[in-house]
């Protein structure tokens, strides 16, 4: 704010001085060569000399303005400045009440035209030398580079932007965006996945070394999150929440937990404890756990009962806690709140119980750039990452968030800013048959984008599939023998597990149509309306329906014990659907199917800590017998009632079975890996 400093030298500090790296010089010979031409201008005269002073009263900001529009700011080297008050003229000056936009505070200009400005100049080289003229050129210059370091802000250290990717030796854990897991540890040193191959469910990639390495005994593991010291990993496992050392060792268990459906754990920033939203998948049911980070039991932190809880917005599910890194007298959560479609971001600070929200957006991570990197749904199963400028003093969002990676989700940043996500890649995906051997004997239809659920007609000649199109899935049948493709579905939410009556002539479906799960019928051939046989207020998928047309298994998550076995008994004239428990235990059972006699029931359930194939009667139950013995998922009966085939890990399993009379079987056998 001296008076009788040239514009162009202010540019030049202002350059120099410039908070974005980019706005900067490039090199010290530019500010030479700028100061070059300063300095031959102040030779001929021909630099503009601002005069200035501060204006005693209240920041330009709060200037009120009565009977004018504000000024438009001034052209040139004033551009800076935003008029407050037209000019005055007093001799050969224009005087100006302006706003100095970059230091928002007012100031008073003063403008000379050329001639006056020429006479001053003239007047002040006469009292000057012009060895002192030059003398002090030469100070100038050395005041820049010398003395600018010392008064410049401490630059803060740019790393280059690198981007780098890895594909795990086996399959990740990515189909399902919900169950994803990848996360950096805080230190920057290692990488945290999970995976569905048989040598073992968690692994960590060293970022110093080539080749990743298994954590022993983790099977099942899946989201894992990170301790703040970096030297534990916590992740779920079917129902039990652990930790396990980051070089290896046995697991240990902090809880039991309190539902079967796991969305993210988060350390305090101290260590000392864990929060974690657990609960039944469906809607408003899961909440906020804490946990002593040695173990103990879990008590609720925030829930949709929570007297703290915020009037604004629909009731929804509570998931993705993250503690933010406030100080040590503040524990502040960042969390998902709200319905599988319209999820939104709250942060809420747990000693006051204050509740903000921030927007849509889901699994919120904060980085130390200052922002917070959120996970957002721009298509059916596309996920892009954003980052929305972050405030951890006021908890407020500071900005306009924006993109800053396409097809991206499960955001975790290191303390050195070092950004890791999963990132799926999406195929053409193709139904084959294949033979006993696993061999490939023929190609069904043409390849799709993506491939969810397949059910055979039972004459064989059909194939009902839920497939995307675009950017949704509907349910379609496809006549094996033309090609002619029926679509069933054509609501815009999600359509999917269809199920063939034993007739072959309807087919039952899930459909996503009120953020729940529905269960509809609809004849194959697509002809009349769509009857909806099972909605309630949980979510209900169809799994088989018995041969003799009168009873439809499906899948209903229960309040208390989460997935549970149902099934629907039809009415003596076809037009109503009567629900019935077949099977409830806090032990997340699902994909039942009848055999062919319907007198069995087969079905899976993580009652062992991973999941396994088992057979009870139907529909009495009771007498309960285990089929596999080393995980098993996707069961089905053979067309005789004779063999039962599920999935290890990547190997399709047969058992010998006998459904005349007690149910028995065999040891399985593979068959084939794939």
């Amino acid at each position: 704010m001296r008076a009788g400093v040239p514009m162009e030298l202010e540019f030049i500090v202002g350059k120099c001085l410039a908070k974005n790296r980019n706005d900067r010089p490039s090199s010290a010979e530019e500010i030479a060569r700028d100061l070059r031409t300063l300095g031959e201008k102040l030779k001929s005269g021909r630099s503009t000399v601002l005069h200035t002073g501060i204006v005693p009263g209240p920041p330009a900001a709060s200037t009120q303005h009565t009977g004018q529009a504000e000024s438009a700011p001034l052209p040139g080297p004033l551009a800076k400045y935003r008029v407050i008050e037209d000019g005055q003229e007093t001799g050969d000056t224009i005087r100006y009440v302006a706003e100095d936009t970059e230091l928002r505070r007012s100031v008073a200009i003063r403008v000379l035209p050329q001639s006056s400005e020429q006479q001053i100049e003239r007047a002040q080289r006469r009292k000057q030398t012009v060895a002192y003229g030059v003398g002090a050129l030469g100070v100038l210059l050395a005041l820049v580079f010398a003395f600018f370091p010392l008064f410049s802000p401490t630059p803060v250290a740019e790393v280059p932007l690198r981007r780098s990717a890895f594909t795990p030796p086996v399959a990740v854990v990515n189909t399902d965006p919900f169950s994803a897991g990848v996360a950096i540890s805080p230190n920057g040193k290692h990488v945290a996945y999970t995976t569905t191959g048989a040598e073992g469910n968690l692994w960590v990639q060293d970022l110093d070394q080539e080749q990743p390495r298994a954590i022993e005994r983790t099977e099942g593991a899946y989201l894992p999150f990170w301790s703040p010291d970096s030297d534990f990993i916590g992740f779920a496992a079917g129902s039990e929440l652990q930790k396990v050392p980051v070089q290896g060792g046995p697991p240990m268990p902090l809880c039991e937990m309190p539902g079967t459906s796991f969305r993210s754990g988060s350390w305090s920033p101290d260590g000392g404890t864990v929060a974690f939203s657990s609960g039944t998948a469906g809607v408003g049911n899961r909440m906020i756990y804490e946990v002593s980070a040695q173990g103990g039991v879990p008590s609720l932190l925030i829930g949709p009962e929570d007297p703290k809880e915020s009037p604004k917005g629909p009731t929804g599910s509570i998931s993705r806690p993250h503690f933010l890194p406030t100080e040590a007298d503040r524990r502040v959560l960042v969390f998902t709140f709200g319905t599988l479609s319209t999820p939104e971001m709250v942060v809420q600070d747990l000693e006051t119980g204050t509740r903000q929200f921030l927007g849509p957006g889901n699994h919120p991570f904060y980085s130390p750039s200052g922002h917070l990197l959120y996970q957002y749904q721009s298509e059916l199963n596309v996920y892009d990452l954003w980052a929305l400028p972050f405030s951890l003093e006021t908890l407020q969002g500071m900005g306009e968030a924006f993109p800053i990676a396409q097809n991206g989700r499960q955001p975790t940043v290191a303390a050195d800013n070092t950004l890791v996500l999963d990132s799926y890649v999406s195929a053409q995906e193709q139904l084959i048959w294949v033979g006993r051997d696993g061999k490939k004997v023929e190609e069904i239809g043409l390849p799709q984008e993506r491939i969810l659920e397949a059910a055979i007609s039972p004459d064989g000649g059909r194939m009902a599939v839920s497939v995307s199109q675009g950017a949704n899935f509907d349910v379609w049948v496809w006549d094996l023998a033309s090609g002619v493709k029926t679509r069933l579905s054509t609501a815009p939410e999600l359509d999917l597990f269809p199920v063939w009556s034993p007739a072959g002539d309807e087919v039952a479906f899930a459909s996503l149509r009120s953020d729940n799960a529905d269960i509809y019928l609809r004849p194959a051939d697509g002809s009349g309306d769509e009857l909806t046989v099972a909605a309630t207020s949980q979510r209900e998928w169809p799994s088989d329906w018995s041969g003799d047309g009168q009873y439809l298994l499906y899948t209903k998550q229960g309040p208390e014990t989460g997935s549970d076995l149902w099934y629907l008994e039809r009415s003596e004239d076809g037009g109503d659907w009567e629900p019935h428990p077949f099977l409830q235990e806090r032990l997340a059972q699902a994909g039942p199917k009848f055999s062919p006699n319907g007198r069995y029931v087969a079905y899976m359930s993580a009652e062992s800590g991973q999941r396994e194939v088992y057979v009870q009667p139907f529909p009495e139950g009771g007498r309960k017998v285990t089929v596999s013995n080393s995980g098993g998922t996707q069961v089905r009966w053979s067309p005789d009632g004779k063999e039962l085939f599920y999935v290890e890990v990547e190997r399709l399993m047969a058992v010998v079975v006998s459904t005349e009379g007690e149910f028995s079987a065999s040891p399985p056998v593979g068959l084939f890996k794939h």
